[in-house]
């Protein structure tokens, strides 16, 4: 509770009054004394089981409960009051300073205040002030009407704190300052700010210069390497030419060092067509055959040289990331036993959402199967899919399982059965292969027909020379020629 009533008994009358805890003694007894109309310049003193409280206690350090009953004394306040020891803290704004006297309870504030004054040469009146009495505040216009022994009544010491009340054109100036004072300390922040963005510019600069010069170095260096290699696979052809009858095969102008010089057969022919009808691909019991690379490939040739030292310039060149949007889809579903779905979406894919995908699906399905599914990624972490409301009708470009053209799914029963298969719905698609027309097992089987990479100066037997079969011309490291150091 923040207040606290009490029973206030005088002349065998009874008066109840209600004060806050903060109030002291000394305030309750002058409102009881105006209570029961005594106004002869008495002082009231109340006494609690027949024990004087002291008057300068506030209620919340006495030992009084709610409804607590006192009785309200009188003695004579006229003459001269009881000596009183009074400590004056004064706040100034830079330092505080205390005053320690001895002083009549009969004297005023204002008398007080002089008395301190001139006994220690400090002018406390000329300024608006505020003096600060156990809980309660006085103003400059209180001074010369309130009494100590009014305010604390019977007590042998009390503490005075003293704050000058600063006026309106003191604050007004006081808060220009400070603004000044935040002004200031943004522009220097900003100053320091300026100087560290200009030194970091700099910085950057001499790394970009740096950067630059090691990569105009390291270009050099590499195209005096390609030269010298040049000059030392032309030496090394023009001798072979004279041992076996050879035919060169020039090069149009208009090809780049890379380009092949031979007739390059045709790679699209072992690479599939996409088309909208879906493809079903079953498993194959026999295993494909693949291509073994010959040592010849692995013999690094100037055009190979050039591209690696292209790629490097590549790499050093900082290139702006560029979201590509996918304009078509070719996904594929593996099923537990083994076959493949391949769906291709190749016009208006920016429009097909996921749940018109799971509709195509379950078109192709068996009816036991039709919604008792679900999709995960076919490659690690195997993340789920989800399949709800709001993910159905979300476009497949806006979904981060669909950022790529060429994707691959698990397809999963949710029942607990283990199903074998066949999955697909009979009749439903025209288009069925196995497992080993898949165009990348075709393109792997059929690799050795696929164009080599020829350089600048390559030359071709001519057919029915015998000079190839030569063993010393296989004999040898199989190191390419750009390699030796001698």
């Amino acid at each position: 509770m923040s207040s606290i009533s009490l029973n206030i008994t005088h002349n065998f009358a009874t008066k109840k009054v209600t004060f806050p805890k903060s109030a002291t003694i000394h305030q309750v007894a002058e409102a009881a004394l105006e209570k029961f109309g005594i106004r002869n310049g008495a002082v009231g003193q109340l006494l609690y089981n027949d024990k004087p409280l002291d008057s300068s206690l506030p209620l919340r350090l006495t030992n009084l409960t709610n409804n607590s009953k006192l009785k309200l004394v009188l003695r004579s306040g006229g003459g001269k009051g009881t000596p009183i020891n009074v400590k004056l803290t004064i706040s100034y704004p830079e330092e505080s300073k205390t005053i320690i006297g001895k002083v009549d309870s009969s004297v005023t504030l204002h008398q007080l205040l002089e008395q301190f004054g001139s006994s220690n040469s400090i002018d406390l009146l000329s300024k608006q002030s505020q003096l600060v009495i156990l809980n309660t505040t006085y103003n400059s216009a209180d001074y010369q009407q309130k009494q100590l022994k009014a305010i604390v009544g019977n007590v042998s010491s009390m503490v005075i704190r003293m704050v000058f009340v600063k006026s309106q054109d003191e604050n007004q100036k006081r808060q220009q300052e400070q603004k000044a004072i935040v002004e200031r300390q943004l522009q220097l922040q900003r100053e320091r700010n300026e100087k560290l963005r200009v030194e970091k510019l700099k910085e950057q600069e001499q790394q970009e210069q740096a950067r630059a010069q090691a990569q105009e170095d390291e270009d050099v260096n590499m195209e005096d390497a390609i030269d010298e290699s040049k000059e030392k696979q032309v030496g090394s052809t023009s001798n072979s030419s004279q041992s076996r009858p050879t035919t060169v095969v020039q090069k149009p102008t208009n090809e780049t060092p890379g380009d092949s010089l031979i007739e390059q057969p045709e790679q699209d022919k072992f690479q599939e067509t996409a088309t909208e009808s879906p493809q079903l691909y079953l498993p194959e019991s026999r295993s494909t055959s693949s291509y073994e690379n010959p040592d010849e490939d692995y013999e690094m040739t100037v055009s190979q040289a050039m591209t690696y030292q292209k790629l490097i310039q590549d790499s050093a060149k900082r290139k702006k990331k560029v979201v590509n949007v996918p304009q078509k889809y070719n996904l594929r579903i593996k099923f537990p036993d083994r076959s493949i779905l391949q769906i291709n979406l190749l016009q208006d894919v920016q429009s097909i959402k996921f749940g018109q995908l799971l509709k195509k699906i379950d078109e192709l399905l068996l009816e036991e199967f039709v919604g008792k599914y679900h999709l995960k990624l076919g490659y690690p972490p195997f993340q789920k899919i989800q399949t709800s409301f709001d993910y159905n009708n979300t476009l497949l470009v806006k979904l981060p399982e669909f950022q790529s053209e060429r994707s691959v799914f698990i397809w999963e029963y949710n029942g607990s059965e283990k199903k074998s298969g066949p999955f697909v719905k009979p009749g439903a698609i025209a288009d069925i292969k196995t497992s080993s027309e898949l165009p990348e097992v075709v393109l792997e089987s059929h690799r050795g027909e696929l164009p080599g990479d020829a350089t600048t100066s390559e030359v071709k037997p001519v057919l029915g020379s015998t000079s190839s079969k030569d063993p010393k011309a296989k004999s040898g490291p199989k190191l390419p020629r750009w390699f030796k150091t001698k």
